[in-house]
């Protein structure tokens, strides 16, 4: 069965072409901040002048290796990659030419938005530059270069990815609730990943959708047995905090319902309408949920 590659180019160790460098993974790393990893797999070949076939590299190690990641060919660069297993230097396999090794590139909120902004819901396409250092046994170091090339990640795949950065992407929401609460806010959560989950598919009008039925269920849990939502909050607070408190969940309320009420159809929502109203949603969960709950 062949492997699956994201993107290969040539390995040239002096001036000649001495096989291929591929990316054959692309996942979620273990972190503090998100962390990207990508599996890369070379399959090294000798190049005789004098052979019709190119046989085996012998006695070969690939003894440094770092890179980039990049959105364009010669710029914009994401973050540098680092070697995650530099002491798995092994020598390549005789029999096959190949060598596998793991580099990773930290993600801070900031960039992994930017990286989204700039995705707009489509398969992300990366440029990697990498910089080799291999090593003969025999004959030590050779020079040798790698020209930049394209990686392109099935959307699946990337999908997969934020899926474990989700955690780290967006506030952890700590909301108490009383038992009367439990089953109501968890159909909230509910509707709040799927937001979450539309939202990186690019589905931002959906994600919208979503966020409007996470605030009429959270509107009415606040109202439950307490009259109006002003009264509600008040309850929990004081009267003028409790109706400004009302009115701006009422109006963001109002917001999301412009994606089933408008009358000229359902609009587009950008990206950027989308982080907001689920961003918003977020907060809005997280208070409430802490008021009802409160004593």
């Amino acid at each position: 069965m062949s492997q699956v590659s994201f993107g290969r180019q040539s390995v040239m160790i002096d001036q000649r072409d001495c096989g291929t460098v591929q990316v054959i993974g692309l996942t979620a790393g273990p972190g503090v901040f998100p962390r990207m990893t990508i599996q890369l797999s070379f399959q090294l070949k000798e190049r005789d002048s004098q052979a019709a076939q190119p046989r085996p590299i012998a006695r070969y190690k690939i003894r440094a290796l770092t890179g980039e990641l990049r959105l364009q060919q010669y710029g914009d660069s994401i973050g540098e990659l680092r070697w995650l297993d530099p002491g798995n230097t092994p020598l390549v396999n005789p029999d096959s030419g190949e060598w596998q090794s793991i580099l990773g590139m930290e993600l801070d909120p900031w960039r992994l938005e930017r990286l989204e902004l700039w995705r707009a819901g489509k398969p992300p396409v990366f440029w990697l530059q990498l910089w080799p250092s291999i090593v003969s046994v025999d004959h030590g170091w050779y020079d040798t270069s790698i020209q930049s090339f394209a990686c392109s990640v099935p959307r699946e795949a990337w999908l997969s990815v934020l899926d474990v950065f989700q955690e780290k992407r967006f506030l952890v929401l700590e909301v108490p609730c009383l038992s009367r609460h439990v089953d109501g806010f968890n159909a909230v959560g509910v509707h709040l990943s799927r937001a979450l989950t539309r939202l990186d598919e690019g589905q931002f009008s959906d994600a919208v959708v979503a966020c409007r039925l996470a605030m009429e269920l959270l509107i009415g849990l606040a109202k439950q047995g307490r009259g109006e939502l002003s009264d509600a909050l008040s309850t929990c607070t004081d009267d003028r905090r409790g109706a400004e408190y009302a009115k701006l969940v009422v109006a963001f309320k109002d917001v999301t319902n412009l994606s089933v009420h408008a009358s000229a159809g359902p609009p587009q929502f950008t990206r950027a309408e989308a982080v907001f109203v689920v961003q918003m949603t977020q907060h809005a969960v997280a208070l409430i949920g802490n008021l009802v709950s409160a004593p």
